[in-house]
């Protein structure tokens, strides 16, 4: 970006060859540098890399730089088919990223003063600079040229000296101070009382609650003033969450996981709910009261888009934001103009490179990006927390109230904006010294509002009759520890079982516990550990998955001796591993693609294979059965769920999609699938009942279907104890595995209440 800079000063444009007509450098000398560096140590044994590089430039040079397009290069470079889908295959953004990291790597050996090929990022046609040469179309008018360069230059001296006195406005005039005077704990209740949101004048506050003998959190109205009973607001088997409240404080709108799943709307003072966004997420109304907006998660890519509905007329939701790839967790301005988004512009390249938060205006384009999360991760600080449910954002003061993780804990952080530029004017500041994590602010009328919680996650045990599907007691507790257990899998003899441990950051290790003698130890790994991690079945070996050298990162596969404790890499680049054959042979994996396919890796010799996919969807979870015969998975479809199969497996053999047999149905989300040690039941998570819960389903290898219906074999059915259902982790980390007579899975203890407090700036 320095280089690029220096030549706009310098009055001297990168230019792309496809112009060669009003400037740029001879095809020849563009040729001779490519060849250069397909020569070089990064491209020479980079084919797919040097054949992307080779045929960008070539066809650039041809002056077809405009077709250059994701498909055309999928198709022309990738040998994909014209199935291919840029929306859901994110093979050709991916091989971007990595060709610019090659060049960098090439160009940063040496400092070079000739031409050099560059692809920018947003772009696939290359740009080819020319450091210090004169012979542009600018040169060959030297008058115009000189006028330009000595009006750039007084432009950005003009440019730097305003943007020096807006810094220095902005930082004087930014409060430094943040307090909250009187602050004490609102609710008081053994189980969990959280998502409160503020009433417009601060009387009274409505939050979700699992009080009495109810399984489920339901909405309940708290005056805020001392002596007043709560008031139930909702009811039924289903978990209503996340609510907002009207600027006038007769209306309520709030998550509700009931079928169908949406934000509904409710009467403040009670009544019927109204269903105003099927599988939205995050409601927020408007200043003026007009208008409710929320985010969706798209079911193929897994991105976040954002929405504006009508409130009081009914309308077809309006997207907003439609240039970001990645955008959720919205929250309006004081003044309504504009929205602040979470999210990733989808100009800009991969899906990580512009992650912030953004203002992005209602009318027209023009995002801006606020620069807040390079000043939290400058301050230590992670704003994606997801106790509870998402990371949320809320206006206070002149900045945003969020919680954020820092050095293992979560508590509320107050960062300050400037209102006319909508960039950060200062570092976040601390707010509230409670033990508590602390999630969820809501402020009005100088009230500041927020959930203090407490949550463990550990790896427990399910007594079960593994080779007659059915459970044989009541769940217990491996594992306690203040850190986070997760990703539990057991060996065959329900002897030993492998877990990872994890802080609220995103650190993980890993440790074995030998369940017959309770000795636990951690094992040593050469770098950090990603959220598989899988024990082969006699119990002796544990594979897991590290993330490897620069972006994009490789994903190495490593091995650990669980006598020995030492380590070693088996697979350079594979993907995350999902299980173990019956002889240990094999370690099935999922590969880093988009969507995701089935791979396996002979331990042995390193060579590894794909053998199922599918055009559109995402395949993970697979297992091999204990004959070594087949193999169960699930697939991601989408609006329809996750739906298991299952599918003849023999080695180094592909599986096409009219092999496989359905085991469960489209339209709930099937997954985690295992098999008991006979072979005979399928057990896996599902939410065919509205909640995270453990079934089975019996399966004849010889008829090769499915005997009968699944049936539930243990509920979860309670808010305060479940398998991660309010905790933001994938539901990989839960882990379910089976041995002859257990199955292990990490299970959330939470409990929380509301408290609430004046603030002083």
């Amino acid at each position: 970006m320095g280089r690029y800079y220096g030549e706009i000063a310098r009055g001297i444009a990168p230019v792309h060859a496809g112009e060669r007509n009003r400037a740029g450098p001879p095809a020849a000398a563009v040729r001779a540098e490519l060849h250069r560096l397909l020569s070089s140590p990064e491209f020479a044994k980079a084919k797919r890399a040097a054949r992307f590089l080779q045929f960008l430039v070539e066809r650039t040079l041809e002056g077809r730089g405009e077709t250059l397009k994701e498909y055309v290069i999928a198709l022309e470079v990738f040998d994909r088919d014209q199935t291919f889908d840029p929306r859901i295959d994110s093979l050709v953004r991916v091989e971007a990223a990595r060709l610019r990291a090659r060049l960098n790597a090439c160009y940063a050996k040496a400092d070079r003063s000739g031409l050099q090929i560059e692809l920018q990022a947003g772009s696939y046609i290359p740009v080819f600079l020319v450091p210090g040469r004169e012979d542009t179309a600018e040169s060959r008018e030297p008058r115009l040229h000189s006028r330009v360069n000595w009006l750039g230059i007084a432009a950005l001296a003009a440019a730097l000296l305003g943007l020096g006195l807006w810094f220095a406005v902005v930082h004087r005039a930014a409060p430094r101070e943040f307090r909250v005077l009187n602050l004490h704990q609102l609710t008081a209740y053994p189980g969990i009382t959280a998502y409160g949101a503020l009433s417009p004048d601060s009387t009274w506050i409505v939050g979700s609650s699992d009080r009495g003998d109810d399984k489920h959190l339901h909405l309940w109205r708290y005056p805020v003033a001392d002596g007043g009973e709560p008031l139930q607001l909702t009811s039924g088997p289903h978990n209503d969450v996340a609510s907002a409240v009207s600027p006038d404080g007769k209306w309520i709108a709030f998550e509700s996981d009931s079928k169908p799943a949406g934000i509904y709307m409710i009467p403040s003072a009670g009544g019927d709910r109204v269903l105003v966004a099927p599988f939205g997420l995050g409601p927020r109304f408007s200043p003026d009261g007009r208008w409710l907006v929320y985010w969706m998660v798209d079911p193929d890519t897994t991105f976040g888009r954002v929405f504006v509905v009508s409130v009081g007329r009914p309308g077809e939701p309006v997207g907003i934001g439609r240039e970001f790839d990645d955008a959720h967790t919205p929250s309006w301005t004081p003044g309504g103009e504009g929205l602040l988004v979470c999210g990733t512009r989808q100009s800009r390249g991969g899906p990580h490179e512009e992650h912030d938060l953004w203002f992005v205006p209602l009318e027209g384009r023009g995002a801006v990006k606020t620069g807040a999360f390079a000043a939290l991760t400058k301050a230590g600080v992670d704003a994606h927390t997801g106790l509870l449910g998402r990371t949320s954002f809320a206006w206070i003061g002149g900045g945003v109230l969020f919680p954020g993780s820092a050095a293992g804990r979560i508590r509320l952080w107050w960062l300050p904006l400037s209102a006319g530029t909508w960039r950060v004017a200062g570092g976040p500041v601390a707010v509230v010294p409670t033990a508590d994590q602390q999630v969820q602010p809501s402020s009005q009328s100088g009230s500041l509002a927020f959930t203090g919680a407490r949550a463990r996650t550990s790896v427990w045990s399910v007594p079960l009759a593994a080779n007659g599907g059915r459970a044989s007691g009541v769940a217990e507790r491996l594992t306690d520890d203040a850190l986070d257990q997760l990703s539990p899998s057991i060996s065959a003899d329900g002897r030993r079982v492998v877990f990872l441990s994890a802080s609220h950051s995103t650190e993980l290790r890993a440790h074995q516990r030998d369940l017959v003698a309770g000795k636990e130890t951690a094992l040593g790994a050469p770098g950090q550990i990603t959220n598989r991690i899988k024990v082969s079945w006699d119990g002796r070996t544990a594979y897991y998955r590290i993330l490897e050298g620069p972006e994009p990162r490789l994903q190495a596969i490593y091995s650990a001796d669980l006598l020995t404790g030492r380590s070693a890499r088996v697979c350079r680049d594979c993907g995350a591993p999902t299980g173990v054959s019956p002889d240990g042979r094999l370690v099935i994996y999922e590969t880093g693609s988009t969507p995701t396919r089935l791979a396996a890796l002979r331990v042995d010799s390193g060579e590894s294979w794909e053998f199922a996919r599918h055009s559109h969807y995402g395949m993970r979870s697979a297992r091999v059965a204990p004959d070594g015969r087949w193999i169960a998975f699930h697939v991601d479809r989408g609006w329809e769920g996750k739906q298991i199969f299952i599918a003849p497996f023999r080695e180094a053999e592909p599986i096409g999609e009219e092999q496989w047999i359905p085991v469960t149905e489209p339209g709930s989300v099937d997954q985690e699938v295992w098999w008991s040690p006979n072979g005979r039941y399928l057990y896996f998570l599902s939410d065919r009942d509205g909640h995270r819960c453990v079934w089975t389903q019996e399966w004849n290898s010889y008829s090769r279907r499915p005997v009968g219906a699944a049936a539930a074999i243990y509920h979860f059915h309670e808010a305060r104890l479940t398998p991660l259902s309010f905790v933001w982790r994938a539901p990989s980390y839960v882990g379910l595995s089976v041995a002859k007579d257990r199955l292990v899975l990490s299970l959330t203890e939470i409990s929380s209440n509301i408290w609430i407090g004046t603030v002083k700036q």
